[in-house]
């Protein structure tokens, strides 16, 4: 021990100042130095040994540590170099090493004579029985020994030497089943090799030229599809006129998910709107719109009221007791309301019945029957035949009398002539409904037209056209007024009823409020294209827009649309490049198109049958 390394130096000086201290070592007492028996210390033990001293954390001894002895784990490069240094920290930063170590130095010098070498000994033999006065009268025993039981170790490893190591050579690769080597005692058993392999899973039915790849070694091997796809010619027979028609319907049932796929044109044209501004035009007034080469005059008309004619049918015109009904009022004729001089016929049976029902002179003649009649109905006296031809009798108002106010349920015209001699009554219905017109005469003294009992009611009439190029639009209602809306609505009406019926007027209208608003069917219609003009009083139309072509795509699986060019063979791309675009958009769409020249287009779907698909008409 004539040379100790400047680290085991100073824990020896901390021990030995912390063991005089405590009375625990005597003063000549002193840690061994490395050499045989006594393996060199790790820096890092020494460093706990010596932060142990300076922290004066005493040495505290129990049964515990007469059982748990710790074997010199070697230095940190040791274990570095056999892969254990996390095994290796562990042990050297336990306290309980650290106490170990302290004790088996300081307990060296103890022992001598004893012919135990204290690196192998545990700490309760190195304080055991036998061994020297601690100084303080003490000596370290433990109390009577007992059989020895084998040590708990937390780990142990081989103390110095090499590990032995040993060269074999795999002469080839056909070692025989059973074939066996034995490695430090342990035989290991060749097993039969296995060959290598994959598998593979379709999704779903692979499209044209797509395929697998197999790769052993240096050899690739691809395996691609041979199927051809199948697909429908679609032919564009004309350019579109309209903005609903064609339409193109494709339809793939095959697989898990079948679709169809519905194209429409998406070109729009030009517009325009008309406002009635007040209670709108008369009969008779026009509005005019030219589309293309299209000229469509509507006219406006009253509805239809429904009238009546009453017709003085004897020459002698009507007898005492004769009536005429009309709506709510019946007309009652005689000669006269009370006797007068010169009475021609005498008897009550000629007066008035009583002073409440309407009564009116009862004529001699055509005109005269024609003339008393009308005056009656609509209260006017100033209507009343003269003296001068052939009145006679006492009359309230001339001719009639108990008539305060016009019928209310009519209007009347009159045509009468002395020469020759003639007249009738022509009565309109006002009232919209079918009212009773009828009479009674026991000398057959009227002809009424119709004689059905009634006359009609309010007949609004049709908005609609005639031809492609007239048609008529309603502008009165059955109470003599209409709404602008009305108007409004009763316009477009008109215009739709014409397109449907003839198609060449090209235009279809909506109605909002007082407002309508046309679109030529001409798809990218230009404004010069759409003229519009007419004479309706109230009505004025507004500036014309230019329509657009639209866009090819999709804005589901099932629904898109294509531009309309203008021509076939333009129409044939759109159509195509609509369908590319909505199965890129939704692949559930499952078909794709080509378009190459001329106006035709080819739709295909992978190896799959396309089942639907039309040409464009």
């Amino acid at each position: 021990m004539s040379r100790v390394f400047p680290f085991v130096q100073a824990v020896i000086l901390y021990l030995t100042i912390l063991l005089i201290v405590t009375k625990i070592l005597p003063a000549q007492d002193a840690l061994p130095v490395p050499g045989i028996g006594n393996p060199e210390v790790d820096p890092l033990v020494q460093r706990n040994i010596q932060d142990w001293a300076i922290q004066q954390r005493g040495l505290t001894d129990d049964w515990t540590h007469h059982y748990l002895v710790f074997t010199n784990p070697g230095t940190e490069q040791q274990a570095i170099e056999n892969g254990k240094l996390e095994q290796w920290l562990s042990i050297v930063n336990d306290p309980r090493f650290t106490l170990q170590q302290i004790k088996r130095r300081a307990g060296a010098k103890l022992l001598e004579g004893t012919g135990v070498f204290p690196a192998s000994t545990p700490s309760a033999e190195v304080f055991g029985a036998g061994g020297p006065n601690n100084g303080l009268g003490n000596h370290w025993t433990n109390g009577g020994r007992t059989p020895r039981r084998p040590l708990k170790k937390d780990w142990s490893v081989a103390i110095g030497g090499a590990a032995a190591s040993g060269t074999g050579t795999v002469a080839n690769n056909n070692a025989a089943a059973n074939s066996t080597i034995t490695v430090d005692g342990q035989n290991l058993t060749r097993s039969a090799p296995t060959a290598a392999g994959g598998s593979g899973i379709f999704t779903g039915a692979p499209g044209p030229g797509q395929g697998v790849t197999i790769t052993y070694g240096a050899n690739v091997l691809n395996l691609t599809t041979n199927a051809t796809a199948s697909s429908v010619v679609g032919t564009v027979a004309a350019v579109p006129t309209s903005t609903t028609n064609p339409t193109i319907t494709l339809t793939n049932s095959a697989g898990s998910s079948p679709n169809t796929l519905t194209l429409t044109t998406s070109g729009t044209g030009a517009t325009a709107t008309g406002t009635f501004s007040g209670t709108g035009s008369t009969s008779g007034q026009t509005i005019t719109i030219k589309n293309g080469s299209n000229l469509l005059t509507l006219t406006a008309m009253n509805g239809t009221y429904g009238t009546g004619t009453v017709n003085v049918n004897n020459a002698h015109a009507a007898a005492n007791g004769d009536t005429v009904t009309i709506g709510s009022v019946t007309y009652w004729f005689e000669e006269t309301t009370s006797a007068y001089s010169g009475q021609q016929f005498t008897g009550s049976q000629y007066y008035c019945p009583n002073t409440t029902i309407p009564c009116v002179w009862w004529g001699t003649s055509y005109a005269n029957q024609t003339q008393a009649f009308y005056a009656a109905i609509t209260n006017t006296p100033s209507a009343c035949p003269t003296t001068a031809n052939g009145l006679y009798g006492i009359w309230q108002y001339t001719c009639y009398s108990y008539i305060t106010a016009p019928n209310p349920s009519v209007t009347a015209t009159e045509t009468y002539t002395y020469t020759p001699n003639t007249g009738y009554v022509t009565v309109t219905n006002i009232t919209g409904n079918p009212i009773p017109f009828s009479f009674t005469s026991s000398q057959t003294a009227w002809l009424l037209t119709p004689n059905t009992g009634s006359i009609p009611g309010y007949t609004s009439g049709t908005n609609g056209c005639t031809s492609a190029t007239a048609g008529n639009f309603i502008v009165s209602a059955s109470n003599g007024s209409i709404s602008t809306s009305t108007l409004a609505t009763n316009l477009a009406n008109a215009i739709n009823a014409c397109n449907t019926a003839y198609p060449a007027v090209g235009v279809t209208a909506t109605a909002t409020g007082n407002v309508v608003t046309i679109t030529s069917t001409t798809l990218g219609s230009p404004a010069s294209s759409l003229t519009l003009g007419g004479n309706a009083s109230n009505f004025v139309w507004s500036a014309v827009t230019t329509g657009a072509p639209g866009s090819n795509g999709c804005t589901s699986a099932t629904t898109g649309t294509f531009v309309s060019g203008v021509t076939a063979a333009a129409d044939a791309s759109n159509i195509a490049a609509a369908i590319n675009a909505c199965n890129s958009s939704y692949p559930a769409v499952g078909v794709t198109a080509n378009y190459t020249s001329g106006n035709t287009f080819t739709v295909w779907r992978g190896n799959r049958t396309l089942l639907g698909g039309r040409s464009i008409e």
